[in-house]
């Protein structure tokens, strides 16, 4: 996934039941990255444009600045309620205005977020969200039976805030799990790695894993491409398959993963063994 994919993390939410609306393309948002490069004490702002097709019902919209956390699988999610703080966060100092938006077929209207970066913030990134979300309404052809299991629809997007302080960027990981699903097979081998970022700033993590033997001597391989970010501090999950050219004999064998970013930076490497019976 290149920026321009990354940027378009689009959520649906339901307040009791998720529905999926052909037409949640009517609300259409420009400047859904902010990624800019700044030094301590500087002052941010961006600004963000949401339209409506003229086809389309008035809707409100509600802007409100959320910390941006990530699940294992390497989904973006927001935390309203801050219950994963971490000093990578730019929520505290940002603010959006307006909160609100009343959107009529057609027109558009500008949300401004903007902000100033602590003088004393420590090198490496900032994040947030940004979460635009119209207020729920029944879903078509669904009338409202005033029961709690009605369905109703949001829609909302997510915009991305990759704020980067100026100074010296640290783009490090720990590799905290290194495993081959059990029973280990003699013809595929299904691994499992578990990378934290430890560093100071994001990136998409190329993996190489390979299967050796005492000799050294790759008997499989395999790569893999996260289209992602890893953002500090959290850790996400590949999982790669393994499929040697003839099947492994029983006994040890070596399993060595090696992380990379895109311009082929070691970044961390991890060996560990297994035993095929």
């Amino acid at each position: 996934m290149n920026k321009n994919n990354e940027m378009k993390h689009l959520a649906l939410f339901g307040l009791l039941m998720l529905v999926f609306l052909p037409s949640s393309g009517a609300v259409m948002v420009s400047g859904v990255i902010f990624d800019p490069e700044v030094d301590a004490g500087d002052h941010v702002s961006h600004e963000i444009t949401v339209s409506l097709k003229d086809t389309e019902n008035a809707t409100d919209l509600t802007a409100e600045i959320c910390d941006w956390n990530q699940t294992l699988d390497g989904g973006n999610i927001i935390d309203q309620v801050g219950s994963v703080e971490t000093p990578y966060s730019a929520k505290s100092f940002l603010k959006i205005t307006p909160s609100s938006i009343h959107l009529e077929p057609g027109r558009s209207e500008r949300i401004l977020v903007e902000g100033d970066i602590p003088s004393d913030a420590a090198p490496g990134g900032r994040y947030a969200i940004v979460s635009l979300k119209s207020a729920p309404v029944a879903a078509p052809g669904v009338e409202d039976s005033g029961q709690k299991n009605q369905v109703s629809v949001v829609i909302a997007y997510n915009v991305l805030i990759m704020i980067k302080v100026r100074g010296d960027i640290n783009q490090s990981a720990e590799i905290t799990d290194l495993s081959i699903e059990e029973p280990v097979s003699a013809r595929q081998q299904n691994m499992t790695l578990t990378l934290k970022n430890t560093g100071n700033f994001h990136y998409k993590p190329d993996i190489e894993v390979a299967i050796k033997d005492r000799e050294g001597n790759v008997l499989a391989n395999q790569t893999a491409s996260r289209d992602s970010s890893i953002i500090p501090p959290f850790s996400n999950q590949i999982r790669i398959s393994l499929n040697p050219e003839s099947e492994l004999e029983p006994g040890p064998y070596a399993l060595e993963a090696i992380v990379s970013l895109k311009d082929g930076t070691l970044v961390v490497r991890k060996k560990t063994e297994i035993e095929v019976e």
